[in-house]
């Protein structure tokens, strides 16, 4: 019984090693074969974590990016600064409501009489 547990976590493990493999090729098409040599390669078990990662670096990368596809460079600066900028906007609009929150509202209380008006601009003549 315990021969067949073996063989399924050695078969399991050479699965994923394969799978890993594969990713690592993946990775070296995608980027000029900037993994050649690389640990990744070496290990690909050992390192699975961080290939899959990468992959879904460079995959949340690609659909960022795919707005773009069919536009100019400067089509896509233009794109970018506009973005910025709309980013600019609604983070300061958010942050002007905050603060407006924040402020206690200001109430000026009427004269009443009852003390000197601070406001007057007599002069005191009494002796």
């Amino acid at each position: 019984m315990y021969k067949l547990e073996t063989k399924k976590i050695v078969t399991a493990l050479k699965s994923l090693e394969n799978a890993a493999k594969g990713s690592v090729r993946a990775l070296n098409e995608m980027t000029n074969n900037e993994f050649v040599g690389s640990q990744l390669e070496k290990d690909p078990l050992g390192n699975i974590g961080l290939i899959v990662r990468t992959l879904q670096n460079a995959q949340e990368r690609a659909a960022a990016n795919s707005k773009y596809a069919g536009m100019s460079a400067e089509e896509i600066s233009a794109a970018q600064e506009a973005e910025r900028e709309a980013a600019r906007e609604s983070i300061t609009a958010s942050f002007q409501q905050r603060l407006a929150s924040r402020r206690k509202p200001v109430q000026e209380e009427p004269y009443d009489g009852s003390e000197p008006d601070p406001d007057a601009t007599g002069t005191d003549t009494e002796a």
